[in-house]
């Protein structure tokens, strides 16, 4: 698995493709209990915008990692992202 270092990030130039495309697996939502989901955003000028239907509904994490597009890169989780989110992948 790849890991990124978020205090490395610099600017990145979106000239080819105009958003950022973020995976983000969750534990557990509300939506789908005793599941694990995987949602797709698209990042556009700080906004994150979530795709109306989950990439993915699974029973393991290792199921949800394995459905993430090859070539991401996990960031992890961030102490003030909500308890449901596992990692995100960019």
């Amino acid at each position: 698995m790849k890991v990124l270092n978020t205090n490395s990030l610099t600017a990145m130039d979106h000239s080819s493709n105009p958003f950022l495309v973020v995976y983000t697996i969750y534990d557990n939502p509300t939506d789908y209990p005793g599941k694990f989901v995987v949602r797709k955003h698209n990042v556009l000028a700080g906004a994150a915008v979530p795709e109306n239907d989950p990439h993915a509904v699974v029973d393991t994490l290792d199921d949800a990692r394995k459905s993430i597009p090859e070539g991401m890169v996990n960031i992890l989780r961030l102490p003030e992202d909500e308890p449901q989110i596992v990692e995100s992948w960019i």
